[in-house]
Formats: C-alpha cells, structure tokens, sequence
C-alpha cells in the first residue's frame, strides 16, 4: 500500500469538495433561486454550495501552498469510544422532533440544550440553565419572528 503525503491528502479532498459544491451549485440553480427577501426552492442548496466551494478553496490553497514548520502526526486524546455519549446524543436528537408536538418549542429546545450540556459535556448547572434559557428563547426569536415559521404551540400555547 502506498503512504501517501499528508499535503496530498489535503489537496486531493479539496479538490473533490471544490469539484462537489459545483455540482450543487449547477443543480440547485436549475431550480429558482429567488433573492434575499423571498427565497425559493434553490435558494439554500446554492448558497451552501457557494459556502462549500469557498471554504474547500481556502483549504486547497493551504494544502498547496509551501509550509515552512513541519507536520506532526495528531493522535487522539481518547483511543475509547464513549458508547454512553452516543446513545445520550441519539436519544435527545431523535427524541427532539417527537416531543415537538406535545410539549412545543420552547420546553423541547430548553430541554435539547440542557440536555446536551449536562449530560454529553458536563457544566455547571448555573450555566446549563443560564445558556439553555438564551438558546431557546434566540432561536423562539429567530424562527418566529424573522423567518416567521409556525411551530406547533406546545402546552405553553406560546
């Protein structure tokens, strides 16, 4: 088996995203696209493209370009895999949309954070609430009020 330079790697993966988001770009565009203020259909897949093909550009022309320090291979801080992390994080994503309906947004959004804060990356319980409390109520204000999407009230009938 061949072992290949890192710096290739780099390259030849930026320039399979690069060479990816034109294609999602091509194909969203032949779907309307619509402006800023009354998006369409295309709209998002064109612009994640556009976001893909920027970045993927930016990571090409690092992996080109000449690095005057050396690499050192990253080995990972844990070799295990925290199995309890990754039912906690299945459980709460897949419970997510379920509860949505019963208990509406705001409580499942609260909980969603807490919940991620508490229980995958331990915190302080002062800071769990403090940031599940801004977080739901900064995405209540965005979805409702900016983009204007209708949630299902819940118990709060907010």
């Amino acid at each position: 088996m061949l072992k290949m330079d890192l710096n290739k790697k780099e390259q030849i993966s930026s320039i399979f995203l690069l060479l990816f988001s034109l294609f999602i770009c091509f194909y969203s565009y032949t779907y309307s696209i619509g402006s800023l203020r009354k998006p369409e259909e295309g709209f998002f897949p064109f612009f994640a493209g556009v976001i893909l093909g920027l970045l993927a550009l930016i990571n090409l022309t690092k992996a080109i370009s000449p690095r005057k320090t050396t690499q050192e291979r990253i080995e990972p801080l844990e070799t295990g895999v925290n199995w309890k992390n990754i039912i906690v994080a299945l459980v709460v994503l897949f419970s997510y949309p379920l509860l949505l309906d019963i208990l509406g947004f705001l409580p499942v959004t609260f909980l969603f954070v807490v919940c991620f804060l508490r229980f995958i990356e331990p915190q302080r319980w002062s800071v769990v609430f403090s940031m599940a409390g801004m977080a739901a109520a900064i995405f209540y204000l965005i979805f409702q009020y900016w983009l204007k999407i209708q949630f299902p009230p819940g118990i709060l009938r907010i």
